[in-house]
């Protein structure tokens, strides 16, 4: 009996915990995941060495190989921010007395400069199996297991199956007894950090540099590309939705299917010189790795070039080794290349690791902005050269960082020159259609609706900046200014600031779509033509009141046809003068205040036109009409420039 609760109970326990870790027989170099210092080193020569991999033994356990050029420790941490604080921390601690007592620790950091160790118990960290740990002619090498589910609660123990940032670290301040103690301070440079984050359980390749990206090993030769252009896992299109063979720009990247330490490129550009894809640290041309498809003098030879910018960025050259090569980049391998009809077309696999120096070729597994460039400069050789200064609008630059090697979707961007379109679109959009209409609004109709002078403070507020040369009311060429400033310059600016308008929406809805849908243009025309038409009307209704009603509410009637009747034989007939309408327009103009000061003493003030509430009511349609239209307009135009 108590035999088999005795096997029960060993049944159970080995339920939970699993199969006991057994000791790893693979070489350093076969471990799952690894990152070596310097690259390409042999494990046990490398100034730091890490390979990961499952325990074959149980699988609830990652084996862990350690080598490290240090006197101290050496170790690796495991964070859910590329930070030091609360870091999971496992490696191999010296005693500074005695080099041969060597110990594996977990540990953790809490904070900055504040390692903790783990509820250790004397010796060996308790979810850590042991197998090797040495400490010869200053270098350290330990092989050990650990528990993906520590047994000590988060941040302490982070479970080692999810997506973790990875830092590597050493020193040569060790432990000044033989127990166990936390990691002493580094003292050998920074602590290298994983640039993305990966999963210690799952993930498979090689870390090939500092704060690096991890990749697929090579697996045999690039391939040429199978997929289509729209298939590819990062890409981006100018316009906004076109097909990659009817876009302007068009390029796609993706991995190479043949040998994953490549990756494929798909461009187009509508172009006689080059097109172009650059890859900088920054926002700018500065230190920039440029691959693209150029074209020679004659266009019938396209070659792969793979160049960089200057670190001023005025400049673009060609890489080292094609400089050397005087040919295609070495690093780069073509697959197709055309150029037909004014549009450039080429695929090519790009090495990720490149082989020139920083900046000249940037490790394509690290994040980066991408630049996005054609132009119409050609090449004056069939030999390879440089990318000539683009002459075909400004670069578009992505707004955040892709990694090349891992993001995927549709890349956005913005271009200096778009924003400043879309600037001055919405200060037009504003200025014109909205403030502009209401002034010209406010002097032409509502003059009757508020009669003491109310209008043209308002309308004065609104033309503060702009202004113009007038005469005095009871001038007798008072009919000129009326003409000029009224007519000319007020509806004559006014058509031609919407047609000019018109003229920039047309051209950036051309740029910033899919020449399908032109929702711009057509609700831009439905604002110019409200405006337009909805002026005209008042235009006639208010002519046509004043002229069917009695002489002494004519002063309701437009300013230009006021203007006419002065100057008409026929209205002289009906009983007023020219010289006694202009008396009477003076002593109703708020401008002439001398008048109005006199007159306020002695007569009470005006009230408004008859038809006032009508005219109210007419700013209040346009009003609720031309606002609502013009943020949509807005909105819309901003929308498309995102999508750029």
């Amino acid at each position: 009996m108590a035999i088999s609760l005795v096997c029960i109970f060993c049944l159970f326990v080995s339920a939970a915990v699993g199969e006991t870790p057994s000791a790893p027989t693979r070489s350093p170099n076969h471990y799952r995941l690894r990152y070596r210092e310097p690259s390409g080193c042999e494990p046990d020569n490398c100034n730091y060495f890490v390979g990961i991999d499952s325990n074959e033994g149980d699988s609830s356990f990652l084996d862990v190989y350690l080598v490290g050029k240090a006197k101290g420790w050496v170790a690796v941490g495991f964070s859910e921010t590329s930070d030091m604080p609360k870091t999971d921390v496992v490696g191999c601690s010296v005693e500074t007395a005695d080099s041969t007592q060597v110990l594996v620790i977990d540990t953790y950091n809490p904070e900055y400069y504040n390692e903790v160790d783990d509820s250790e118990t004397r010796g060996n960290a308790s979810d850590v199996v042991t197998y090797i740990k040495e400490s010869v002619d200053g270098r350290i090498r330990c092989v050990f297991s650990r528990r993906i589910k520590g047994l000590d609660p988060y941040p302490q123990d982070v479970p080692l199956n999810r997506t973790l940032y990875l830092e590597f670290g050493r020193s040569n301040i060790g432990r000044d007894s033989a127990k166990v103690t936390k990691f002493a301070y580094h003292d050998l440079g920074e602590p290298v950090i994983s640039f993305n984050q990966y999963n210690p359980a799952n993930h498979r390749g090689e870390i090939v540099n500092a704060r690096p990206d991890i990749i697929t090993e090579p697996q045999g030769v690039p391939t040429a590309p199978t997929r289509n252009a729209s298939e590819y896992r990062l890409h981006y299109r100018q316009p906004h939705g076109c097909h990659p063979k009817d876009c302007d720009y068009f390029v796609g990247i993706d991995t190479n299917e043949g040998d994953p330490s490549f990756l494929d490129f798909y461009l187009v550009g509508k172009a006689n010189g080059w097109v172009a894809v650059g890859f900088s640290k920054t926002a700018n041309m500065f230190k920039t790795d440029v691959v693209g498809c150029s074209v020679d003098v004659k266009g019938t030879w396209v070659l792969a070039v793979d160049t960089y910018n200057s670190p001023d960025g005025k400049v673009n050259k060609l890489d080292d080794s094609e400089e050397a090569t005087n040919g295609e980049a070495v690093d780069i391998i073509a697959y197709t290349r055309e150029y037909a009809d004014g549009v450039i077309r080429c695929t090519f696999s790009r090495e990720i690791e490149g082989i020139d120096p920083c900046p000249q070729d940037f490790l394509l597994n690290h994040s980066y902005y991408l630049q996005f460039g054609r132009s119409d400069k050609v090449r004056d050789t069939a030999n390879v050269s440089n990318f000539h200064f683009h002459d075909i609008g400004t670069p578009t630059i992505s707004k955040s960082t892709y990694n090349p090697a891992m993001s995927h979707g549709e890349i956005g961007a913005s271009n200096m020159r778009n924003n400043l379109i879309l600037a001055h679109g919405i200060l037009m959009l504003i200025a014109w259609p909205l403030l502009s209409f209401v002034a010209i609004f406010f002097a032409a109709w509502m003059k009757p609706a508020l009669p003491n002078g109310e209008w043209f403070q308002i309308y004065f507020l609104l033309i503060l900046s702009s202004p113009s040369v007038g005469a005095k009311p009871s001038g007798k060429n008072r009919w000129i200014f009326n003409v000029v400033h009224g007519l000319i310059i007020g509806y004559g600016l006014h058509i031609l600031a919407y047609v000019s308008m018109g003229l920039g929406v047309a051209k950036f809805d051309e740029e910033h779509t899919n020449h399908k849908d032109q929702a711009l243009v057509w609700l831009y025309v439905a604002i110019a033509a409200f405006s337009l038409l909805f002026n005209f009307g008042l235009f006639l209704l208010f002519t046509g009141e004043a002229t069917l009603f009695r002489r002494d509410v004519r002063n309701i009637a437009p300013s230009v046809v006021g203007m006419l009747w002065k100057c008409c034989s026929k209205y002289s007939e009906v009983g007023s003068s020219p010289e006694k309408m202009e008396l009477e327009d003076s002593a109703r103009d708020p401008s002439n205040t001398n008048l109005l000061s006199s007159s306020s003493s002695t007569s009470p003030p005006k009230k408004p036109s008859a038809d006032a509430p009508l005219r109210w009511v007419a700013l209040i349609i346009v009003l609720a009409i031309l606002l609502p239209a013009v943020i949509t307009q807005i909105s819309l135009m901003i929308t498309r420039s995102n999508h750029v």
